[in-house]
Order: structure tokens, then sequence, then C-alpha cells
């Protein structure tokens, strides 16, 4: 397993990026491939990288994430003024380097702010829907009679758009009969809401 690069020489490594056309292709990607876990970037992405950054392919993971969570810091900081959007950097990097990063996310700002905006308001999709119900039997105490208690398991397998490799993640949720009626009585009023419109 590669060893986490330090911050300092990890900053470092991007003035080694052949041109500022370079280093703002690199500064798209990781705007691109926000919100994922460096191992889940693909291996194209940090193949192609890793020779210009003189980097492990673990170290230029780590680059692209830690790049990745930086830019959006600026971003969301932005100001017309180099100076202002420096100050969201480490105190650790070069002052040209931050100059230079500094004038690309300027450069950059609209774009990259549209896309964090619509990213961070994508609602997940639901895409399958699983759904059992479990009996069980409840003792009230000496004098009653034991009750049977039904309720409704449901299992809902959601489709995340905010990141690029459009993940899926499962959604646990336990019902009672009477949370199950009121959820039907709901889901049917919209249904014939829509049915109105159609």
């Amino acid at each position: 397993m590669a060893s986490k690069p330090k911050t300092k020489n990890m900053w470092q490594n991007l003035l080694k990026v052949s041109s500022k056309n370079e280093l703002v292709k690199l500064c798209h990607q990781a705007i691109l491939y926000r919100g994922l876990e460096p191992d889940h970037i693909p291996e194209s992405t940090v193949a192609m990288w890793s020779s210009q950054l003189s980097a492990t392919k673990g170290e230029t993971k780590q680059i692209i994430s830690s790049l990745s969570v930086l830019l959006q810091r600026a971003v969301f900081i932005c100001s017309s003024d180099t100076a202002a959007v420096s100050t969201c950097f480490p105190k650790d990097m070069s002052k040209d380097l931050g100059d230079l990063l500094a004038t690309i996310v300027i450069n950059n700002f609209p774009n990259w702010k549209s896309a964090l905006i619509v990213s961070n308001a994508t609602l997940p999709q639901l895409v399958d829907v699983k759904c059992t119900v479990d009996s069980s039997i409840t003792n009230f105490g000496m004098d009653e009679l034991p009750a049977t208690e039904a309720k409704c398991d449901l299992q809902l397998k959601m489709q995340d758009h905010t990141s690029v490799d459009q993940s899926y993640h499962t959604v646990n949720v336990q019902l009672t009969k009477e949370k199950l009626n009121a959820m039907l009585d709901g889901l049917g009023k919209i249904k014939n809401q829509l049915a109105s419109v159609a």
C-alpha cells in the first residue's frame, strides 16, 4: 500500500505539471471526481497524471483527491480578487502556486460553481423496492392476552447521481401498520393529483 505523501511535497508536485494548460486540465479532473474516495478514481486518469506529477499511483490519487477538496473550498468563497481566493489555500503552499491556482479558480468559477450546485441539488433516484412483512407476538402482562404485531420492512435501493461512479446504496425502513396506512393514504392522494394533471 502506497504511503500518503507529505502535504508540502504533495503541493510541490503540482509544479511539475508541464504547462498551465495541463494544470487546468488536472483541476478539471479534480472537480469532476469530487466526492470520490482516492481508490475510486479511474485508473486511466491516475496513470495519465502519475508521470506528469512524478508520483506513484497511490500518491497521485491522494493529490487529485486533496486538490478536489481544496478547489471546492476555493470556489465557494470565490471573488474576483486573487489574493482573497488564495487565503483558503494551505500556508505551506508556495505563493506562485497559490496565485496560479487562484487565477484558475477565478477563470473557471462560473462552470465549476454550476457543476457543484447541480450535483448537490440532484436527489438520489429510487431504482428498486423490496418489501417483507414481519409478524411478532407481544406480551403486555400477566392479565392480558398476547397480541400479534405486524411490521413492514422496506428496502429501498437508491442510485446516487451526485458522484461520478453513479453509486448505489440501500436504505432500510421499518413501518408499523399505522404508519404504513398513513403512507399509503398519502401516496393515494399524490396518485390522484398526478392523474388529474395528466
